[in-house]
């Protein structure tokens, strides 16, 4: 795109003007001595010699005249050129600040406008591609607002309902308003975990832009210590823990914040979707310079629709992705594999 060895306006009007008299010369020459040759034939000097050096001086004036007009009329077709690039760069420029990218530059001659025209197709480039970014940016976003604003309706609905009975005065059975509390109260704790999901999916969409950093950590063992800390969370809900995690002395690079939250978000949806009278196994192993860590659980066959965004593994995606990583699940026969 950028040519380093481009030369100026100056230089360049220099070339043109000593290409255009090593052409013109011997061209002058040639009408020069053809001139003084039918003169000196027509008009010899012994007969009429002051007519013979009137018309050669007549001819070399002449000639000159043309040469000297003929540059002019090929200078002023360079400027013209260039006047006509400058304007085209300053039409483009305003194409691009009204928001269009669409259009390449088109890059004209060897100089300084040619250098400035491809720094502006460059900038083009890269906000055309900021645009994309931007664009499918909103998209994304647009989907999941609309993906947890139609996942808080339900509960919304459902604790509004149960907020209704309890507050209307002839109700007085106890033993339903403690049934009601209770399915209240986890509908409004699924309530904060929409909104804490929601939180950190678009939080790690801004440090997916502007990276992270990753912190070296002193072993292997401080992940599965984060591991099974998070773990606790599930067990205190009835679930039983298989695991099979053998030492391995390797050297990581993580954020601790992020890998908890990872976890957590793993835990949170075996706690929501699991069956707890089913082992839950983890393992992991070293292959091929990876650490791999698997989670299996079943599955609950009698579960409410509608209760998953989908948005915590996808926040879970992303921060593998941003630790180089990658995270995948499937579900065969019942059992949940992440």
């Amino acid at each position: 795109m950028i040519n380093r060895n481009s030369y100026g306006l100056v230089d360049q009007f220099i070339y043109k003007t000593l290409k255009y008299i090593l052409v013109s010369f011997p061209v002058l020459l040639i009408v020069h001595f053809i001139g003084y040759y039918l003169i000196n034939r027509y008009l010899p000097v012994t007969e009429v010699g002051f007519k013979n050096h009137f018309y050669k001086d007549i001819i070399l004036f002449v000639s000159l005249i043309i040469c000297f007009v003929i540059y002019i009329v090929y200078m002023i077709d360079l400027v013209k050129k260039q006047r006509d690039y400058i304007t085209y760069l300053i039409d483009e420029v305003h194409v691009i600040n009204n928001g269009d990218y669409r259009n390449p530059i088109l890059l004209q001659g060897n100089n300084e406008l040619s250098h400035l025209a491809s720094h502006v197709e460059l900038l083009r480039n890269q906000m055309l591609k900021n645009h994309e970014i931007q664009k499918k940016t909103n998209e994304r976003q647009t989907r999941v607002l609309s993906s947890i604003s139609h996942d808080l309706r339900t509960p919304l609905t459902t604790l509004t309902g149960y907020l209704e009975i309890l507050n209307d005065e002839d109700f007085d059975d106890e033993d339903l308003k403690k049934q009601y509390m209770k399915y209240t109260l986890d509908r409004a704790y699924q309530l904060q975990d929409l909104t804490d999901i929601a939180f950190e999916y678009f939080y790690i969409k801004d440090n997916e832009n502007q990276g992270i950093k990753l912190l070296r950590c002193n072993s292997y063992m401080n992940l599965i210590d984060i591991l099974k800390h998070c773990s606790r969370y599930i067990e205190q809900n009835g679930f039983k823990l298989d695991m099979d995690l053998p030492i391995h002395k390797v050297a990581l690079f993580y954020d601790v914040r992020m890998v908890e939250r990872l976890f957590d978000n793993i835990f949170t949806n075996i706690n929501r979707y699991g069956d707890p009278d089913e082992i839950v196994r983890i393992y992991s192993k070293i292959n091929k310079g990876q650490i791999i860590i698997k989670m299996e659980n079943a599955i609950r066959t009698m579960r409410k629709s509608g209760e998953s965004t989908g948005i915590g593994l996808k926040n879970c995606r992303a921060i593998m992705k941003n630790h180089k990583g990658s995270f995948y699940y499937y579900i065969e026969d019942y059992i949940y594999v992440n």
